[in-house]
This record gives C-alpha cells, structure tokens and sequence, in this order.
C-alpha cells in the first residue's frame, strides 16, 4: 500500500492531479465536458517542460520499463487517463458525458469565469495563446472592442 490508500505506486504526477481535476470539474460544470483525448492533450499541456514531466519520464523508465528512445516517454497516454480518473472517481462524475452549449445562461458569470481564468492563466501563457494589450479595452458580447461599459 501506498501513502494514498491504493495498491501499486503513486502516480508521478500527483501533485498537479488536483488542478486536473479541478479544470475536469469546469469543464462539466460549464456543459463542455473533457473526453479522453481532450483530457491527455490537457495533462501533456500543464506538464510539458516541467520537473512533473521529468518525474514521469523517470517513473515509465524505472517502474514501467519503457525504453529511453519510446517516441511516448515523459507523455501521459490512456493508461494514465483511465487509472486517474479512477482515482479521481471520487471527485469526478463518471456519467455518461452531455455537451451542451458552453454560453449557457446560469453559467456565465463573472465569478465563474474568474475561477476558470485564475485556473489556466498560467497553461496559457505558457502555451504562447495569450495577447497582452497597452491598455485595458471594453468588449461587447460580439468579441467587438467598444468605447466603454455601457456600450456592450
């Protein structure tokens, strides 16, 4: 047994599985749930380049015997998806997954949108996705820069 209950070692990219599974539980929330897929890209995303990526590196060469030169080493694969999820379970609704329309109304609001940006900042200006500006500007629902609040 393992520090966190479960038989087998703990996963090497632990400490970052709360913020997975929080941006999992976001993504529900907001009707635009995570699939497998999109939930690998997601991980390789936060973990690409930091000491979380070498620690999985070590941990597919030391515990998974995985060859030095796999084209997949350091990188999360399904087989890490299913078992996080797993020990997730808890914490994460394993239902069938609904897509709704990501504007929906009851979710669209300011402290929502705060939590979920204050989440990824960070995986965003890594990724080179985020436009600094000179100044602040206002927006109106159409994406259109206006002249101010009363404007959108």
């Amino acid at each position: 047994m393992t520090s966190n209950g479960k038989r087998g070692p703990t996963s090497p990219l632990a400490a970052v599985e709360p913020l997975i599974a929080d941006m999992c539980i976001q993504r529900a929330r907001m009707g635009q749930p995570l699939s497998q897929s999109e939930g690998i890209l997601l991980v390789n995303s936060i973990i690409d380049g930091t000491i979380h990526q070498a620690k999985l590196r070590q941990y597919q060469i030391e515990v998974l015997k995985m060859s030095f030169d796999a084209g997949n080493i350091g990188f999360a694969g399904s087989a890490y998806w299913r078992n996080f999820k797993e020990r997730n379970k808890d914490l994460l609704d394993s239902g069938v997954a609904v897509a709704q329309a990501a504007c929906r109304k009851e979710w669209s609001s300011y402290l929502n949108f705060t939590q979920m940006y204050d989440l990824v900042y960070d995986q965003m200006k890594q990724a080179g996705v985020l436009e600094d500006l000179e100044e602040p500007v206002w927006m109106n629902l159409a994406g259109e820069i206006v002249s101010s609040e009363a404007d959108d």
